[in-house]
């Protein structure tokens, strides 16, 4: 389930775990059970942000490898040219 969810949804996914366990009485099972999916989800999150955070810093790299500016025309153009 949690293999291709979004970073989105899974935080909103976390939020109504936590919602569900601060506002129910739930037996062990189901508590130990929503436990699992919130910290599998945690789990993703982290991954995803990790992921983006590298594809950021690659970016930053390229830009500051060949940085672009911005002509009259609105075209961009590349300082390395």
């Amino acid at each position: 389930m949690n293999k291709d969810i979004r970073f989105e949804d899974a935080v909103k996914r976390i939020d109504e775990i936590l919602e569900i366990l601060e506002k129910r009485n739930s037996g062990l099972d189901e508590t130990i059970a929503l436990y699992e999916e919130g910290m599998s989800l945690l789990n993703k999150c982290d991954s995803l942000l990790e992921k983006a955070e590298q594809k950021v810093e690659l970016l930053k790299s390229s830009y500051e490898q060949a940085p672009a500016t911005v002509s009259f025309s609105g075209d961009a153009v590349n300082d390395a040219q």
